[in-house]
């Protein structure tokens, strides 16, 4: 696991390296067109293709977890901090000022440090959809994003539960859409709803809803440097599992953030509220409180 966590941190680190060219007026990424797009990509929404790395401490993992161990020994006592690492970037095959047809990519792990120190994978995932955006400013003056995905699929590769007592996660594809409207002010406002039409295993949602709000203060207008600060919540269904650990199918997720921009990158001090986004875990809601560095790549 040690091998896994060092190979995801590295590959994690060549976002920050990545190769810009100018066109225009306007910098253009080898990915994404950033001076644009971190306006209309929700910041603190958990489906956006965004690279994360999330350290924080949560306060309810230990209680989560002893509700599944089935090891008389079980002790989580040597845990100091919670990792949550993401790789997400995404590729449009076409794109002009009325819409891009492109596919988006992310693998997730969820890992647990020691004070040895050593990092302890317990959960790896990944995600991919193609994907549609309709840019509505390319008809009228209204600056609004539609994004579809027709085919998110998202699937568990590896669960272990801490102690190897849990080893079953879910794959399930779904479709969304999600609406995005920009103010040219600083304000971004976006929402959006998915369902999910397959699945398999457990940890299922069914349906979401969620809105959100991110908004920028320009700190300095020459080095692309801006507070910024973030809000989404969303109302979740949950399909019940086989280990009936589900109580209530029917949960809110909450996030909000505050940090500083530094063009692409963001450091903030993020609060989340949610069922744990890892297979062993996501059958009760927990907090989380931490420093995330995240990555629009």
């Amino acid at each position: 696991m040690k091998k896994i966590t060092l190979i995801f941190i590295f590959l994690f680190s060549l976002n920050i390296y990545s190769q810009e060219t100018e066109a225009t007026n306007e910098k253009m990424h080898i990915f994404r067109n950033y001076e644009t797009d971190k306006f209309y990509t929700g910041w603190l929404d958990n489906r956006a293709f965004i690279s994360r790395l999330y350290f924080n401490k949560n306060f309810d993992i230990e209680s989560t977890l002893k509700q599944i161990s089935q090891n008389p020994d079980w002790d989580f006592n040597s845990v100091v901090i919670s990792v949550d690492a993401r790789i997400a970037t995404e590729v449009a095959f076409y794109r002009n000022k009325y819409f891009a047809v492109g596919v988006a990519g992310a693998i997730e792990v969820l890992m647990f440090g020691d004070n040895i120190p050593k990092f302890h994978v317990y959960d790896f995932s990944g995600q991919f959809s193609p994907y549609i955006d309709l840019w509505v400013n390319g008809f009228t003056d209204l600056n609004m994003k539609i994004r579809i995905y027709p085919v998110y699929h998202q699937s568990t590769h590896y669960v272990d539960g801490f102690q190897g007592t849990f080893t079953k996660g879910s794959s399930y594809e779904l479709f969304a859409l999600n609406v995005y409207y920009y103010d040219n002010k600083g304000l971004s406002i976006y929402g959006g709803a998915e369902g999910t039409y397959n699945s398999s295993g457990n940890g299922v949602p069914l349906f979401k809803g969620h809105v959100g709000v991110d908004y920028r203060y320009p700190l300095s207008i020459k080095y692309d440097i801006n507070l910024i600060a973030g809000f989404n919540i969303a109302a979740i269904y949950d399909d019940l599992d086989e280990n009936n650990l589900i109580k209530e199918q029917w949960h809110p997720a909450v996030s909000t953030a505050i940090g500083v921009e530094f063009y692409r990158y963001i450091v903030s001090l993020k609060y989340m509220y949610q069922r744990g986004r890892g297979a062993t875990t996501y059958f009760k809601n927990q907090s989380f409180l931490g420093a995330e560095l995240s990555i629009l790549f």
